[in-house]
């Protein structure tokens, strides 16, 4: 029978790669950034940005339960397409002026380092293989 706890103990392997923590940060920062979009940005804008920048970390944790290196960097690779598009939906909430120039550059900041740290992981499992 489950317990009603999780044991912090025990992790799954994703959670111990720095890339995947640091994209959890990046998700903080982006709803942090969106939750000042207008009210009738809720379900299009936002909503995509959102579900965009998600999608680097659940691609990250998916890419690390496969089987070999190679299949691990294809969903390294779709967390970059990602982080891509999550990068120009906040370039277009900036020219939309839902953000300022300042949020927009933390943001850039924050994105190019982690892509920076995939693109490195991505090398490193090709180099393994």
């Amino acid at each position: 029978m489950a317990t009603s706890y999780w044991p912090r103990e025990k992790m799954y392997q994703f959670e111990k790669l720095t890339v995947w923590k640091e994209s959890v940060e990046l998700i903080k920062l982006t709803y942090k950034i969106v939750g000042k979009f207008p009210n009738e940005e809720k379900f299009s804008l936002s909503s995509q940005i959102q579900r965009a920048i998600v999608s680097v970390s659940l691609n990250i944790a998916e890419g690390k339960g496969c089987q070999s290196d190679k299949e691990f960097a294809k969903f390294l690779f779709i967390s970059l397409r990602s982080l891509h598009e999550a990068v120009a939906g906040m370039k277009i909430a900036e020219e939309l002026q839902y953000i300022n120039t300042d949020e927009l550059l933390i943001f850039y900041s924050d994105s190019e380092s982690l892509g920076a740290q995939i693109r490195s992981f991505i090398k490193k499992l090709k180099s393994n293989s």
